[in-house]
């Protein structure tokens, strides 16, 4: 090391001995609990160039000097990624010009494949980014991805007890401040291939009143399961059918476009936004089927028209509007099944504890 007193330069080269599980803790500040490495082994390194920023720089000069360079890797046997388990690979980073760049990793998940490019640019902040690219292929869903991120994408599959799919990811553009993650700039396309998925808390309250409204327009008896047996909705399956999904992460939100989901012949479709908190501001459509109301003509004005039902509250206790219901009732004109389906719906809409 030269220049102790100003720039502080350093030309260091070596080996260096590492555990990957007991060092991954140390970033979960920046990355989240949800990435976990393992793997030990030994690799170079090296780095060169002035410790210190010169005395004229600029606040806004960077994290590091321009002029410091340096490489590094390690080998990992496996990564767990927010709900994805990874085969082994190697991840290697050059800096350059205040840019951490990360040679590109290609990792089996599964029968499927993620794909990461990412550079973390030092040149103000750190500010990790990724270009538009195909990140995820052919992924099988799993309750943990669904329990991990895929919730805020598609609150619809949150907390699922079972999945049964695939899918893949398209990144249009991310930028991720790591010293504040709120701040995240992210958008890109959900692929969902044809699935089947247990409901969870968001899914189940919905699927309860969609099933509700078929029943009050067909006129068969509150509280009885599209099958004609006692309401209950531990046996539902959502269907998914193949679909993309737009969504956007700005100002600590997940927005996304219409997901559609289908249970028998009801179909839900919701958009809107998830927190980071885990705060739901999404809408939920139902569309009233032709074959719903077939054998009521005095329900003919109801066709194609589209319940509409806001969602709030959190991912583990929804809070569902239940106004679209009440003017269901009304153009019904009937007071009592105004009565009948609100004894229906209050067993089937509490809060769970």
């Amino acid at each position: 090391m030269t220049e102790l007193s100003g720039q502080r330069r350093i030309e260091l080269t070596g080996d260096v001995d590492y555990d990957l599980a007991r060092i991954t803790p140390l970033l979960w500040p920046y990355v989240g609990p949800g990435v976990k490495l393992t793997g030990r082994g030994t690799r170079s390194f090296a780095l060169s160039g002035p410790l210190a920023m010169p005395t004229n720089a600029l606040p806004s000069s960077g994290v590091v000097s321009a002029a410091l360079a340096g490489q590094a890797g390690v080998g990992f046997d496996r990564a767990e990624l927010y709900g994805l388990t990874t085969s082994a690979g190697e991840l290697r980073g050059d800096l350059k010009q205040q840019v951490v760049q990360f040679a590109p990793l290609s990792l089996t998940v599964g029968q499927g494949r993620l794909m990461l490019a990412p550079r973390i640019d030092l040149t103000s902040q750190a500010v990790l980014l990724h270009p538009a690219q195909r990140v995820a292929e052919n992924v099988e869903l799993t309750p943990e991805i669904c329990q991990a991120w895929l919730k805020y994408v598609a609150p619809m599959l949150a907390d699922a007890t079972r999945a049964d799919g695939k899918m893949s990811i398209d990144l249009s553009r991310c930028s991720v401040p790591l010293a504040d993650k709120a701040k995240c700039d992210m958008a890109g396309t959900l692929l969902l291939h044809t699935a089947h998925v247990r409901p969870g808390p968001v899914a189940e309250p919905l699927v309860a009143m969609a099933q509700q409204i078929q029943m009050l327009l067909q006129k068969n008896p509150l509280g009885t399961s599209l099958g004609g047996t006692a309401g209950t909705n531990s046996d539902v399956q959502l269907n998914i059918e193949s679909q993309n999904i737009q969504f956007e992460v700005r100002n600590g939100r997940v927005s996304h476009s219409p997901l559609k989901i289908v249970v028998g012949d009801v179909e839900i479709r919701t958009h809107g936004s998830v927190g980071f908190d885990q705060t739901l501001a999404i809408l939920a459509d139902i569309p009233i089927r032709q074959a719903w109301i077939d054998r009521n003509p005095s329900l003919k004005s109801l066709a194609g028209q589209t319940i509409q039902i806001p969602v709030g509250g959190t991912l583990s206790k929804p809070a569902i509007d239940r106004r679209g219901f009440d003017s269901l009732a009304r153009q019904l004109g009937t007071a009592a099944a105004t009565g009948a389906l609100q004894r229906g719906l209050d067993g089937l809409l509490k809060p769970r504890k």
